[in-house]
């Protein structure tokens, strides 16, 4: 009776333990199946609302791309005091699309609001205009152009110094989000064109294109938070102009040779005759003055030292020894020191030796 009883009990316990078991297993399967669905719906939900924020939002339209050529003509009035030139030119501008901002085409071309940012204009021509060249799409606006324009010059290697020629031209309505310029591959000078005592190094010239920003409303009465932040395209058209070679050669040698010259011949005066080689070297620090003041007549004041004033430096310097040596040597007479002597009798080879090195560094480096 005892042994039936508890065989009862255990059955009934392995029944209950079966049954825990598998309420605990569909739990668990619940579980799995709500952690697998809230990603997914989760990620639709988002997928949804992307979506809906993709379809209300408007993308902001591409800025128009406008072609710009610049055929200069002429050159001439290169001021190097004032940095100012004067050129002639014809500007050309090409564009696909509508011929203005506006739908119906009726106001003023894309383009045509420009200006040069670093000149004045004399005379400005349109001489051609076109819209939708045979049914292309695409416009067309030229103009002739003259006026005069500045630059900075560099005259740090004066008088083998290379200037740079630019004329910048942007457009002062809209900024690089509405209009952008592509410079043209055809950009170039007339192979006639020359400046009066200058070359024209043809192959330099090019156009390129850059933005340039303004950190300003201008005022702007309507102006509103962020307005003050305007970038605008800006094409470049530029080109470099040096002098003539020779002439400047000659013009940088001669002072040189005369000087060098004119020290050595100091160094040879017999000794008893300090007075006429005090008389050379005086005279030849006086025509340097007079070389220097010549050379910076075509140069305005500027703050740094060019190649024709390092070179005029180097010849001070030998005419200084040649003096102070000529002076050491005439205060240990009539017999002077070995050493005096032999560093006197050198100074007539060592002074120019002296003054190619250092004219060859310089015009090098």
């Amino acid at each position: 009776m005892t042994n039936t009883f508890k065989a009862r009990e255990m059955s009934r316990d392995r029944k209950n333990g079966s049954s825990r078991a598998l309420i605990r297993a569909l739990v668990l399967l619940l579980l799995l199946l709500i952690c697998c669905l809230l990603p997914v719906s989760s990620l639709r939900t988002t997928h949804e609302r992307v979506y809906a924020a993709s379809e209300n939002s408007s993308t902001p339209p591409l800025p128009k791309r406008v072609t710009i050529d610049v055929y200069v003509i002429s050159i001439g009035n290169l001021n190097e005091a004032y940095g100012t030139f004067s050129a002639s030119f014809y500007l050309s501008f090409a564009w696909q699309g509508n011929w203005s901002l506006s739908s119906n085409n009726s106001s003023e071309p894309l383009p045509e609001s420009f200006e040069f940012m670093n000149g004045v204009v004399d005379q400005l021509t349109q001489i051609a205009s076109e819209q939708n060249i045979s049914g292309s799409g695409y416009n067309y606006l030229s103009y002739r152009v003259s006026g005069t324009f500045f630059d900075t010059f560099n005259f740090a290697r004066f008088p083998l110094d290379t200037q740079k020629l630019t004329i910048e031209i942007e457009n002062n309505n809209y900024t690089v989000s509405t209009l952008v310029f592509v410079p043209s591959s055809q950009s170039t000078i007339d192979p006639n064109a020359n400046i009066s005592g200058w070359v024209i190094n043809h192959e330099t010239a090019q156009e390129y294109v850059t933005s340039h920003y303004y950190n300003s409303s201008f005022a702007y009465p309507a102006a509103g938070p962020g307005s003050q932040n305007q970038t605008f395209s800006r094409a470049i058209f530029s080109l470099t102009v040096s002098r003539p070679f020779i002439s400047a050669i000659l013009e940088l040698v001669t002072p040189i040779i005369v000087l060098t010259l004119l020290a050595m011949l100091s160094i040879k005066i017999r000794s008893e005759r300090l007075e006429s080689s005090t008389a050379i070297i005086v005279a030849s620090i006086f025509t340097s003055v007079a070389f220097l003041l010549n050379f910076n007549s075509s140069v305005p004041a500027i703050g740094y030292f060019t190649l024709a004033d390092d070179i005029m430096i180097v010849l001070f310097a030998v005419l200084l020894y040649a003096l102070s040596i000529r002076i050491v040597l005439h205060n240990y007479e009539p017999n002077p020191p070995k050493s005096i002597a032999v560093i006197y009798r050198a100074s007539f080879y060592a002074i120019p030796v002296a003054v190619i090195v250092a004219s060859a560094v310089l015009l090098l480096y």
